[in-house]
């Protein structure tokens, strides 16, 4: 028989990871989850998608919503005192839309439509997720910028 500890697997998408990652502790007996996801894709398919994956997981701890990402909107709360303050997030993930080559290996079809210009067209995409994700980023907070090209221009150009 597999210890406890053993049984945990991460499957699915990056979110669903996510969040299996933020109930580990409760899991292990190691006290109740604390925090949540703010789950969000431009496209609304992929996004009822998700929003269908994690209705399997039976929980609260996640909102799934559907904008551009360099227009989030800013989030609010209220704490006990009744003060509004302005809602900041302790990580990010911004897995951010790329021109995929990356993936030329696996997906040689990418070659077919692929051009040098598509960076550059992407880039200014990428700059404006990227400072969303820093002003909604707390003080301190981490920030993880993923992209699957392999293109400096998409990714150690974005290293502020």
């Amino acid at each position: 028989m597999l210890e406890r500890s053993t049984q945990i697997t991460l499957l699915g998408s990056k979110t669903v990871q996510l969040l299996q990652a933020l109930y580990r502790d409760e899991f292990l007996g190691k006290g109740p989850t604390q925090g949540g996801i703010v789950a969000n894709d431009v496209n609304y398919r992929r996004a009822s998608i998700l929003g269908h994956q994690v209705k399997r997981n039976n929980t609260s701890a996640i909102a799934v919503v559907n904008h551009q990402a360099q227009n989030f909107p800013t989030l609010s709360t209220v704490g006990h005192d009744g003060a509004v303050s302005k809602l900041c997030f302790d990580k990010i993930l911004a897995d951010v839309p790329c021109t995929g080559d990356g993936a030329l290996r696996k997906n040689s079809k990418l070659w077919e439509n692929w051009a040098t210009d598509d960076a550059i067209i992407m880039h200014q995409t990428q700059v404006s997720i990227l400072q969303k994700a820093l002003q909604i980023a707390k003080i301190g907070g981490l920030i993880l910028y993923s992209t699957c090209s392999l293109n400096p221009l998409e990714v150690s150009y974005q290293i502020v």
